[in-house]
């Protein structure tokens, strides 16, 4: 039952997200929404950013699944990319809050440590030691690559759909051979 209470709780977050800012979303809208009293709410969750982290490292847990093929920051942002167009308006009333510093702050940490990941069990597969640092390094840039470039994409408007981003991406890098 406890899991159930909580599942619909994410539930009605993102239902009201389609519609509503996060800064316009009250303890009380979810409440009225799923019809639970305030204690069953605060049993489950401090507060609507607890809702939303919640939500946030169920997503991240699908990210950070074990994959066969080799990481790939493009298909990394592709898939986030796509997931977020599906979500479009989720998306963007949420990062348009005034706590959006914040959560690019939480996905920008949690892609850098299932990008850490990732390549550690690549290179430990394939019988490779490297040095911490240096794979600390690595991970860094790419965790800000694959963010940084997605955030600017959602605070554009999400026009561009990420296939043909990544494709012109590719048409720049080769013929300038960055």
């Amino acid at each position: 039952m406890q899991q159930f209470t909580k599942k619909e709780i994410k539930s009605s977050m993102l239902r009201l997200l389609q519609s509503k800012p996060l800064d316009s979303i009250k303890v009380k809208d979810i409440i009225d929404d799923i019809g639970i009293s305030r204690n069953t709410f605060y049993y489950h969750y401090h507060d609507i950013y607890d809702v939303l982290k919640d939500i946030f490292d169920d997503t991240m847990a699908e990210f950070n699944k074990p994959k066969p093929e080799r990481f790939d920051w493009k298909k990394a942002f592709q898939k986030m990319s796509e997931n977020s167009l599906i979500k479009k308006s989720i998306i963007t009333n949420i990062f348009k809050s005034k706590y959006s510093d914040n959560i690019k702050n939480y996905v920008t940490n949690v892609v850098g440590e299932a990008v850490y990941k990732r390549i550690k069990a690549e290179l430990a597969a394939q019988n490779k030691v490297v040095d911490d640092y240096d794979l600390k390094i690595f991970t860094t840039f790419y965790k800000h690559a694959i963010t940084g470039t997605f955030f600017e994409w959602v605070h554009n408007g999400m026009k561009v759909p990420p296939k043909e981003f990544l494709e012109k991406l590719g048409q720049i890098s080769s013929k300038y051979n960055f």
